[in-house]
């Protein structure tokens, strides 16, 4: 009897959390790392999920350069060591003021490639789209 209750409580399974979605917003704009500060201009997407369960806010996203990687890839080529801009910038553990209004300022980690470490960068970015439903990749 000891065994069995030992089993079924092993085998007890926590209940999984519940998200709710909130909000969607397509952005446009500008970012540079802190360190180079050369700008280029940046599309993404930032989303807002509620952590039901835990009663909790998830605010994050990413912007993409505009212009093309594989330009730059041809470049770097010919020139190795100078600076370009990299291809996304990072948002994660943004607050509600952060993601309110049309116009942005956000700061996130850079990425050039999945190799590299990373840089503090700045974006400020306009609210194309504000929706409170998750788009399909077509509607994006």
């Amino acid at each position: 009897m000891v065994a069995t209750v030992a089993i079924s409580a092993c085998s007890e399974q926590h209940p999984k959390d519940k998200y709710e979605f909130i909000e969607f917003l397509r952005v446009e704009g500008v970012c540079f790392e802190n360190h180079v500060r050369e700008p280029a201009k940046y599309t993404g997407e930032l989303v807002h999920w509620r952590n039901v369960t835990e009663r909790r806010d998830l605010r994050y996203g990413h912007v993409n350069r505009l212009d093309s990687v594989l330009a730059d890839t041809m470049r770097e080529i010919k020139n190795p060591h100078k600076y370009f801009p990299p291809f996304s910038v990072q948002f994660n553990d943004l607050t509600a003021q952060d993601i309110t209004g049309d116009a942005l300022k956000l700061s996130g980690l850079s990425g050039h490639s999945e190799q590299s470490k990373g840089y503090q960068s700045t974006c400020t970015l306009k609210v194309l789209k504000r929706l409170n439903y998750f788009p399909p990749a077509s509607e994006r």
